[in-house]
């Protein structure tokens, strides 16, 4: 976290994911912090974006690589017609 920082990992990974996640635009996302006394410029939703990505990506590495170690990995094999076609995820 960033020295004196009055925004804390809880609420920006709510904001993050409430941007990505519920897919609603950064004014809301201020608006719903602001209803809770937490001010918040909608352009700081993108640095904190940025941060959550360098924190996880080390444990995203983490899991991939164990994912290539395992001897199985099961995997989703729900299919979906597009235009005539099947395909599988």
């Amino acid at each position: 976290e960033l020295p004196n920082s009055k925004i804390g990992p809880f609420a920006k990974a709510w904001a993050v994911f409430l941007k990505h996640g519920i897919k609603i635009s950064d004014r809301d996302v201020t608006n719903i912090f602001k209803a809770f006394g937490l001010k918040i410029a909608p352009s700081s939703i993108v640095r904190f974006r940025d941060q959550l990505k360098r924190e996880a990506l080390p444990v995203y590495r983490q899991l991939i690589s164990a994912l290539k170690c395992g001897r199985f990995i099961h995997a989703n094999e729900t299919g979906c017609v597009i235009e005539k076609n099947n395909f599988w995820e």
